[in-house]
């Protein structure tokens, strides 16, 4: 069977190149601290205590910064309007699709801009498309995959009957996402599916979210921050803790029942879990 032959000149290969180069520049600040001209490609990281995304974090520190929880691109203006945009003067786009990144994150009520870093690369205009697939293929960050709308603006006067984005139920805070019908899943169900959605922690070993058995007589620990939690989900969590009282049930393994798997655990449809607040 003949071998096939690589060719550095691929557009993959090429492709694969604009990613490294991104990956292997330093993380700084974001937004950065000096404005830049320029087009081109970046990798958002959070390093905080939200809950749902600890696994992200935990990957991020201290200052590791392997898991990007979002990745983009910035443009000129030929290229948005459905052209390639090349040889156009891209001026300061990348720097401001930055800031404008800051700005949504520091209107949030319960994610802090402090806990985010960015890395970013100026790159030739004909790149960045295939840079931007290759690194969602490679990361497929939360943000760009599972919690739609981070990096939506402002519809406009006129287009507010249309919904808000899962990310702005998740994190509101944005004067024009307010203005917008509710998701149609609330914040209780987004922050369900994300925590069966990502790695939990199940005594200091990483178990991925799969349909693996947990072993019987695991203890599993689910840690919300209080500021991580709406309204909703700490009341349902309250309800729950008063039907665990009622019950007086302390989880032991029962062999002629399923094996509780890490989906039943994050969805809370067993009672075999502690949630700690704090």
């Amino acid at each position: 069977m003949a071998e096939q032959s690589y060719n550095p000149l691929d557009k993959v290969h090429l492709g694969e190149s604009v990613v490294r180069a991104l990956l292997e520049r330093p993380v700084v600040v974001l937004p950065p601290s000096e404005s830049f001209v320029g087009a081109g490609l970046y990798a958002l990281y959070y390093a905080g205590d939200f809950a749902a995304y600890r696994p992200i974090a935990e990957q991020n520190r201290p200052n590791a910064w392997t898991m990007p929880i979002y990745v983009g691109k910035a443009v000129p203006a030929g290229a948005r309007k459905g052209g390639y945009g090349l040889g156009m003067p891209a001026g300061d786009v990348l720097y401001r699709r930055l800031c404008e990144h800051a700005s949504s994150i520091q209107q949030t009520t319960n994610l802090a801009l402090s806990d985010f870093r960015c890395r970013y690369l100026v790159v030739d205009d004909i790149w960045i498309p295939l840079g931007e697939s290759l690194l969602i293929a490679m990361f497929v960050p939360l943000w760009n995959h599972h919690l739609d709308g981070f990096g939506n603006h402002d519809p406009g006067s006129g287009r507010y009957n249309q919904r808000r984005s899962a990310w702005d139920e998740m994190h509101p805070g944005r004067p024009w996402a307010a203005k917008l019908r509710p998701h149609l899943r609330s914040q209780v169900d987004i922050v369900q599916s994300l925590l069966a959605l990502t790695d939990t922690i199940v005594e200091e070993i990483v178990v991925p979210q799969t349909d693996t058995p947990i072993p019987d007589g695991t203890h599993v620990d689910i840690i919300l921050a209080p500021a991580d939690m709406p309204p909703e989900l700490q009341t349902e969590l309250a309800q729950w803790e008063s039907e665990q009282r009622l019950t007086s049930q302390a989880w032991e393994p029962d062999p002629g029942k399923a094996p509780v798997t890490l989906q039943d655990v994050c969805l809370g449809s067993t009672h075999s879990t502690d949630v700690l607040i704090g």
